[in-house]
Parts: C-alpha cells; sequence; structure tokens
C-alpha cells in the first residue's frame, strides 16, 4: 500500500510536470521525425532527410504511438507518463524479489521523491523510453529463479534497447556475460540469439546508412571504411561552445545534486559491498557485481560524452535519468544482502567519500541556496573583537564577509554554500558518531556498526531533502507558468487553419518543432527540425543536405521556395518576409511564461 502510494504520487506529478515544462528541441525532433518515419514520408538515415542522429526506435516509437492515437504534444507526453509508470513498475517489482518488499517500496518513494527525475520523464524525450526498457530487460533477467521465455523477453528487450539508444549498447552485451554467469551457456546462447536477431535485424532494415550514426562513435583508424559514412568537408558546426573546467566541474555536481539518492546509494552500498565478507547468497553476488559493473560503464562513458567534450557539457544531470533507477535497485540489494561487522577504517573511507560529495552537493547548489544563505543575520561581533564591547542588532552575512574578512560578495556566493555542504557532511558523520555510541553503549551486542550508520543517515537525509531547493528540487530549467500542452493544442490548431493541407512549410517558430504535427500534410524542410544544431557555417549545400544538415545556402534557397514561412516571435520583424510573402497571423505563445514564443505566419504572395 505504500508503494502504490508512492506511485499514486508519482503519476500526481508527473502530470504536473507534462503540462508544465516548455518543450526542448529534443523533444520536438523526436516526436516530428517519428511521425514522419512512421507515415512513410521519410525513413531513418534517408538520404536528403531529416538529421537522424540516433537509433531508429528512439523515432519509431513515438512515431507509432502518434499515428496511433494522433499526432501532438498531447500524446508524446502521456505516453512518457505510462513509460514512467512502467518503469516505476519494474523497478519495484526487481527490488522486491531481489531485496524485499520494504527496500522495494523505499525504491519508489526515493525514485517519487525526486523532481528532477520525474520532470525528465514526463516530456517526450528519450530518456524516459530508455530507463523503461533497461529497467524491463533486468526485471525479466535478473534472478536465479528466472525461466528461459523470461530471459528470452528481457534479452529481446535489452536488443530492442541496442536499436533504441547507442549510448545504451554496452548493456547487450554486459547482460549476456551477466545470464552466461548465472545460467549456463546453454541459456547466455539463447538470449544471444533472441537479442542478437532484434540488433540484426534493426540494422538490416536501415542499412547501410545506420553506419552514418557508427561512423560518428568509432575512430577512422579503427573501421576505415567508416569514412564512407562522414561528413567531410561540410562546414563548421554552428553550435561549437567552449566550456571552461569550472563549468565541467559544476556540471558533475547537478549530476549527483538531482541523482544523490541514487548515486550515494551506489557508491556507498558498492565501497561496503567490495570491503565486506560476500554474501553467502551467490546469486545476489553476481547479480550485484553485474550492476556495479553495468553502473560504472554507463556512468563513465556518460561522464566522457558529456564533461569531456564540448558539445553538451550541462547534458550529464540529463544523461544520468537514463540508469540512475537502476542505481538504486543496486543500492538496495547490496544493503540488502551485507552481513557481518565493519572494521573502523571503512567508516573512515566512507566518511571521506560523504564529506567530499557533500561539498561537491553544496557547491552545486550554490546558485539556488546563495541567496538564502548570505541573508542570514549574525551578531555585530567585528567591534567586540576590537573594543570588547558588543554592539546591539545583526548584520547580514555577506556583509560581515565582505567588510570585515575582506571576502567579495561574488566569492561568496559560491564559497558559503561549498562550506554549508562540507558542514552539513560533518554533521551527518557526527551524528553517525554519536548513534554508534549510543547503541554501543545500550545494546554492546546488537549495536549498529559506524559504517552501516553512515550510509544509512547519508541515505536519509538525501531522501528527506530531495525534493527540496537543495537537490531535485532545485531543478527547474525548464519549468513554465502554465498549461504548455494546451498552449500547444491552440496555436496548433490555429496553424492547421489558416495553412492548407501538402503547404511547404520553411520554420524558424522555435527550438521545438512540435508545432508542424498540428498542421495536415504538412511539406517541411527535414534539417530544420534540429535548428542551429544541425546548421552548418559554410560548406556543400547538397552534400550537407545529403546527411541531414542544412547552411547559408540551403537556409536562402528554401526560404524563397517555402509556400509558408514560420517565425517565433524572438525572431520576428514586420519585414521578415521581404517583398515576396505577407503576414497573415499569429499564433498565441507556445509556452506562457515566454510572451516572445508565439509564431508569426508569412504566406507567399501569388503574382
Amino acid at each position: 500500500m505504500l508503494a502504490l502510494a508512492g506511485a499514486i504520487y508519482y503519476l500526481v506529478q508527473a502530470y504536473h510536470y507534462a503540462h508544465t515544462q516548455v518543450s526542448v528541441l529534443d523533444e520536438g525532433a523526436y516526436l516530428l521525425k517519428g511521425y514522419f518515419f512512421v507515415s512513410g514520408d521519410y525513413r531513418p538515415f534517408q538520404e536528403y532527410g531529416f538529421y537522424t542522429n540516433h537509433m531508429p526506435l528512439s523515432f519509431l516509437i513515438p512515431g507509432f504511438v502518434q499515428a496511433l492515437v494522433g499526432p501532438g504534444l498531447l500524446t508524446g507526453r502521456y505516453f512518457a507518463i505510462l513509460l514512467g509508470l512502467s518503469l516505476l513498475l519494474a523497478i519495484w517489482l526487481t527490488t522486491k524479489r531481489l531485496a524485499g518488499v520494504w527496500w522495494a517500496t523505499a525504491v519508489v518513494w526515493a525514485f517519487s521523491l525526486n523532481p528532477a527525475l520525474i520532470k525528465a520523464y514526463s516530456v517526450a524525450t528519450s530518456q524516459g523510453l530508455g530507463a523503461a526498457m533497461l529497467a524491463g530487460a533486468l526485471a525479466f533477467t535478473l534472478g536465479e529463479s528466472r525461466s528461459r521465455k523470461s530471459i528470452i523477453v528481457g534479452s529481446v528487450l535489452a536488443g530492442a534497447l541496442f536499436i533504441t539508444r547507442i549510448n545504451l549498447a554496452p548493456v547487450f552485451p554486459l547482460l549476456l556475460l551477466y545470464i552466461l554467469w548465472e545460467h549456463g551457456r546453454k541459456t547466455a546462447g539463447i538470449a544471444l540469439l533472441s537479442g542478437g536477431l532484434v540488433i540484426l535485424i534493426g540494422h538490416a532494415l536501415y542499412w547501410p546508412g545506420i553506419l552514418q550514426l557508427w561512423a560518428t562513435y568509432i575512430p577512422n583508424k579503427l573501421i576505415p571504411y567508416l569514412s564512407n559514412y562522414r561528413l567531410q568537408g561540410g562546414g563548421n558546426p554552428s553550435w561549437a561552445p567552449t566550456v571552461s573546467l569550472s563549468s565541467r566541474f559544476l556540471s558533475l555536481t547537478h549530476g549527483f545534486r538531482y541523482h544523490l539518492t541514487a548515486l550515494c546509494s551506489w557508491i556507498l552500498a558498492s565501497i561496503l559491498w567490495i570491503t565486506q565478507p560476500r554474501t553467502k547468497t551467490p546469486h545476489k553476488h553476481r547479480i550485484i557485481v553485474f550492476l556495479f559493473v553495468l553502473i560504472s560503464v554507463l556512468l563513465i562513458a556518460h561522464a566522457w560524452a558529456s564533461l569531456g567534450n564540448d558539445y553538451c557539457v550541462f547534458c550529464f544531470q540529463w544523461y544520468l535519468t537514463f540508469f540512475t533507477p537502476v542505481a538504486l535497485v543496486m543500492g538496495a540489494v547490496a544493503l540488502s544482502a551485507l552481513q557481518g561487522t565493519t572494521k573502523r577504517w571503512q567508516g573512515w573511507l566512507l566518511a571521506a567519500v560523504i564529506i567530499l560529495v557533500s561539498t561537491g552537493i553544496g557547491y552545486g547548489a550554490h546558485q539556488s541556496i546563495s541567496a538564502w544563505l548570505l541573508r542570514l543575520t549574525i551578531p555585530r561581533i567585528g567591534t567586540f573583537f576590537r573594543t570588547g564591547e558588543l554592539l546591539a542588532g545583526y548584520v547580514p552575512l555577506w556583509e560581515f564577509l565582505q567588510n570585515r574578512v575582506g571576502i567579495p560578495y561574488e566569492v561568496s556566493t559560491w564559497l558559503m554554500p561549498t562550506i554549508f555542504g562540507a558542514l552539513t557532511g560533518l554533521l551527518v558523520i557526527l551524528l553517525a558518531w554519536g548513534l554508534c555510541r549510543l547503541l554501543r553503549a545500550k545494546r554492546p551486542q546488537a549495536g549498529i556498526g559506524f559504517a552501516y550508520s553512515l550510509v544509512y543517515l547519508m541515505l536519509i537525509l538525501a531522501f528527506l531533502l530531495s525534493p527540496t531547493e537543495l537537490l531535485s528540487g532545485g531543478f527547474r530549467d525548464n519549468d513554465c507558468s502554465g498549461d504548455v500542452i494546451a498552449a500547444y493544442e491552440s496555436a496548433g490548431a490555429y496553424l492547421a487553419e489558416v495553412i492548407p493541407p501538402d503547404s511547404l512549410v520553411y520554420w524558424n517558430g522555435g527550438l521545438s518543432a512540435a508545432p508542424l504535427l498540428y498542421i495536415p500534410d504538412v511539406r517541411i524542410f527535414p534539417p530544420q527540425a534540429n535548428d542551429g544544431y544541425s546548421y552548418r557555417r559554410g560548406g556543400d549545400g547538397q552534400l550537407l543536405y545529403k546527411f541531414g544538415l542544412w547552411n547559408d545556402e540551403l537556409n536562402a534557397q528554401w526560404r524563397q521556395e517555402a509556400d509558408f514561412l514560420l517565425i517565433e516571435g524572438r525572431y520576428y520583424r514586420p519585414d521578415w518576409g521581404g517583398d515576396h510573402f505577407e503576414e497573415i497571423g499569429v499564433t498565441q505563445p507556445v509556452m506562457p511564461c515566454k510572451p516572445d514564443s508565439e509564431i508569426h505566419i508569412f504566406r507567399k504572395i501569388t503574382p
């Protein structure tokens, strides 16, 4: 009943966030490309089509749902909510079977108390889809009592995951190794055949165009043949930021801040597991080792993809949503299986990790909590140290630090939250030490060790603080004060009213191309679905178009060819259409929180 209450709480939040999150570029691209792919107008990796930067199923699955129910943001986001509930069910069933009902309930609530995670799973991007498929694959395969039919289903899901997101490709081979270890060669062979067949079919259907995707990940020296599927001499990307080391560190701390319960349960439980005697149940040992390796591989790969490159440094927190629910499962299974007493050095090792993590969390939260911290008032102690007289009244902390200590306000905004984080970690350590002493004094034989006290207190603190501004509750990047779905539906209905079917439309209506879904039988210029992220400076226009990209040359050409121009309010000028187009209308803002998000409609003037 408690787990069910957690699921209901998740559903209420997911519904709210589905209606109040702005639509980002990825969401619009997944929905638009998927619908066009399933409708048969284009194919993944087609020349002179869409920029297919992910595996086919990440587009085809939301496309199929839209073809079945109807295109648009409402369909995409309600499907995302359904995926989130299926993910929650999968991790509950897995944890219940492997660690017990109470651990499963704790995992559900750790999930449901994480606003950042729920927001990620309430929009129509591939994070929720990938996480649900991963959790489903593990639910069918983990454990000693899994039947071969169940393992086949899990292997098929893992194979389908391979054809959904290339960043989750390690899941299938690692799962095969676990099945081999747990169930033997025959069952592993069946799993290889089941999931491998899905992977082969997925590649065969889109061969050889799918090699474009592999060419971006595999160095040319390893497979020179892939150079035939790489864009060469195609100009320079318009999106090419240079990100400082401090920004990379901030992104790292944001990842831990928004996923603290999951990452702490995984890290702390792993340390105890590695340094403690193994469980008497070898099956759990295999599961824990597999999950530890899986999460480690995925964490390192996604950290390198975001923090190690300039393209999307602050995507790290989003990348973690692909697999952090599994980290919750691994932590629960490991902690439920640990046995025996711990050594003092284990406790201090865990204490050092907690101080490190809490200090980083404080730094990562400085943009959210610094104003509150620096407004705290303290007695006027500066005069007391100089004259011995304590003056009446109080002074804000920032003023004391700036005037008496000489720390500039700009430094205090990140320094004080960092110190606050370190002190919070120290408080956890002192509380764990006191609790351990108290229990040993009252019940020497049943006292909980210092290491276990640290782990459980840290997890309880992360669990309770997760919805607050300090942790996951501080993620508000895409919040919008209004019903975004209703705004898109209204704007889409107006576009469908004024733009006739089969019209050729030039798109500059915002990062998310989802409004195009509402225009019946619309014809578009596919590379525009990725906005500036598929735009190149210079280069051969036709060569770029072949790979789903565009440049100034194609931009000018398409503006002349289009029947209608759709222009977002922030780019609008009355003369945008020149002498060849006339403005015929404007939608309401598609994002109620952004007044300049309306779409201006220009129609070509016919002679």
